[in-house]
This record gives C-alpha cells, sequence and structure tokens, in this order.
C-alpha cells in the first residue's frame, strides 16, 4: 500500500504497443510507480525538492512517458520509472496544473500582482504558461479570467500526435486545450496561427495583448514588435 503517503491525488496510466503496463501514482509526499503484471509498488521520488511533501503535479506526454513535478522543476519518467529525457524542465514557480500537447507543454501559475507578488487564488486570474518540450522556451503567456471566483481545478489537453496540426487539416481538427474552473464553469482553448490570433485581438481592440505576443514570438524591440505597436 501507500503507507503514510497519503491518499492518491494524480493517477497516470503508461503502456507500449501490446497495452497499460503501469500506473504512475502521486500522493501529497511521493510518486510511486504500480507494475500491472506483478503487482508491485514501488516508490519514485518525493513531490518536495527539499524532502518535503508537496502537491502531486504531472501529466501524460506519450504513451509511455510521464511529466512529474517536484516543485520547479519536471521529471520526464517512462517505463520502468527511469528517466526517459536527459532534461529536465525548469518552472519559474512550482505550477498548480500541467499538461503536454506535443510539441507544448502547458502550466498553469497563480497570476502575479503589479508589485510583484503572487495574487490569491480566490477571485483572482491565473497565467497559463506555454512552453515548447524542446527548448523550454516560454513562446506565450495566456490570462485566465477568474470564472466563478475559483481556482482552476483540472487542466486537461488532446495529447497530439507528435507532429502537430496535420498538413492540410482544418484548424477544428488541432489539438484543443480544456481548462476547467470552479463553480462550474469551462474555458475552453484551441491554437491558432499567429496571423489570425493577432488580427483577432486586433478586431477586439485589445491592441497591447497583440503587440505583446509579436514580441514573445519575433522578440521585443524588434521591427515586427515595432509595426505590431
Amino acid at each position: 500500500g501507500l503507507g503514510g503517503s497519503g491518499g492518491a491525488t494524480l493517477l497516470i496510466w503508461l503502456g507500449a504497443a501490446e497495452g497499460v503496463r503501469e500506473l504512475l501514482v502521486g500522493t501529497r509526499r511521493e510518486y510511486h510507480r504500480f507494475e500491472l503484471a506483478t503487482r508491485e509498488l514501488s516508490t519514485l521520488f518525493r513531490t518536495g525538492e527539499r524532502g518535503g511533501g508537496g502537491a502531486a503535479v504531472g501529466a501524460r506526454v506519450g504513451p509511455s512517458e510521464a511529466l512529474l513535478c517536484q516543485e520547479r522543476i519536471g521529471c520526464f519518467v517512462g517505463l520502468g520509472g527511469s528517466p526517459s529525457r536527459k532534461y529536465q524542465l525548469s518552472f519559474r514557480e512550482p505550477p498548480l496544473l500541467v499538461c503536454a500537447s506535443v510539441p507544448y507543454v502547458l502550466s498553469l501559475h497563480p497570476a502575479r500582482g503589479a508589485a510583484g507578488g503572487v495574487a490569491r487564488s480566490g477571485g483572482a486570474m491565473h497565467v497559463l504558461e506555454v512552453r515548447l518540450l524542446l527548448t523550454q522556451e516560454v513562446i506565450q503567456t495566456i490570462a485566465l479570467p477568474a470564472l466563478g471566483g475559483a481556482p482552476p481545478s483540472h487542466l486537461l489537453c488532446h495529447p497530439g500526435d507528435g507532429r502537430g496540426r496535420a498538413e492540410g487539416a482544418p484548424m477544428a481538427e488541432q489539438p484543443a486545450t480544456v481548462v476547467t474552473l470552479g463553480s462550474g464553469s469551462l474555458l475552453s482553448l484551441c491554437p491558432l496561427p499567429l496571423p489570425e490570433l493577432q488580427r483577432q485581438l486586433v478586431l477586439q481592440r485589445r491592441y497591447d495583448e497583440a503587440a505583446r505576443l509579436c514580441a514573445s514570438v519575433h522578440g521585443p524591440g524588434t521591427p515586427a514588435e515595432a509595426a505590431a505597436r
């Protein structure tokens, strides 16, 4: 059993071509691996970097790979509980939720106030950071409205196929991201090409957001960012 680790708060299935092989279990203190064939339970590592407990935050990246967070560090784990990549992800602060939609990893964080402090969850906005899986570069930060006044409880992504949208496929077939908020509110986000996204922001007179989006892609101070302003 899980012993003194407490109840499971995170479950991730992993498998191979022949089907599901193991289950990753996260508790308030540790991550565990349950092998289906042998029914053996083994401990992987603690949820806290310094030996203490923390929230179990993770997501399935592919059929046989998962991302498990240890506070500000995201560890990639494959079948057998071994590291599946040579690098780890580094977050600016521990994420509340994560999900993967290849080639992107999305992480949810509390919004920061004007003075740089982290805003309270109740009634405050949260931000969704979108980063490239291979380079870890944050390519977009999305401010989420505080619908219902409660913090988001789930972050779900279509896993993608490892290649992104198929060439020639309509936009409706792109992977969709769904953020579930408290008080029965649901917010659905769908990826759009940069020109289309900027066009919609301009039509809504959200000029500052359009300029910031352009700067995040082309870099601040570039001719493209200046033209957007």
